[in-house]
């Protein structure tokens, strides 16, 4: 059995056409849901990307400013550490936000 630290909703289905998909934000409708948005980043949150028509890559900020992330390409698939500035350069200029899941949803 696998200890949670919040009791939150399940996750949804993560679908490559998201990327192309209009009008339909996935992550940023389930994260409203159980999260609250920071203002800047802060060790342990999320950051989500919008990468082509929807909000479809995130990540999560560690102590050191930096963020740990997934990567696919052509048959591969990775976890990657990346510093700020690499996504000051391919991700921060496109629309993100930063994100925490709600106190209330902590379990006691």
């Amino acid at each position: 059995m696998v200890a949670t630290a919040y009791d939150i909703p399940p996750l949804p289905s993560y679908r490559v056409s998201l990327v192309t998909e209009t009008g339909f934000d996935l992550w940023e409708q389930y994260l409203n849901q159980i999260a609250e948005r920071l203002d800047a980043p802060v060790a342990g949150c999320g950051v989500c990307f919008k990468y082509g028509e929807n909000f479809s890559h995130g990540g999560i900020v560690d102590r050191d400013g930096k963020v740990w992330h997934c990567w696919g390409r052509k048959g591969l698939a990775g976890v990657s550490l990346s510093a700020w500035p690499f996504f000051s350069l391919y991700g921060a200029q496109r629309p993100h936000f930063f994100w925490r899941v709600r106190d209330e949803l902590l379990r006691a």
